[in-house]
């Protein structure tokens, strides 16, 4: 659990992705110089890492491994 060295504890980007797929909300993704919005439709193990499957706003769907993404807001939409 990583913990800012004021205190406070930071949620990393998996534990965002996991908290908009089960409240079912939206996220904006930063990967491999793409910022992607649309919804987490799952989040699996492969053998070395996450395998996160988002479905974009406009209607494709994306695979990205944990180690690929930069950075995740979940957005109130």
């Amino acid at each position: 659990m990583p913990v800012h060295q004021a205190g406070f504890y930071t949620k990393s980007n998996l534990d965002k992705l996991r908290e908009a797929k089960t409240k079912g909300k939206s996220v904006g993704l930063l990967s491999l110089g793409r910022y992607i919005k649309g919804k987490v439709q799952s989040i699996v193990w492969d053998d070395q890492n996450d395998v996160v499957k988002v479905d974009t706003d406009d209607k494709q769907s994306v695979k990205f491994l944990g180690d690929q993404i930069t950075h995740v807001n979940i957005l109130d939409k």
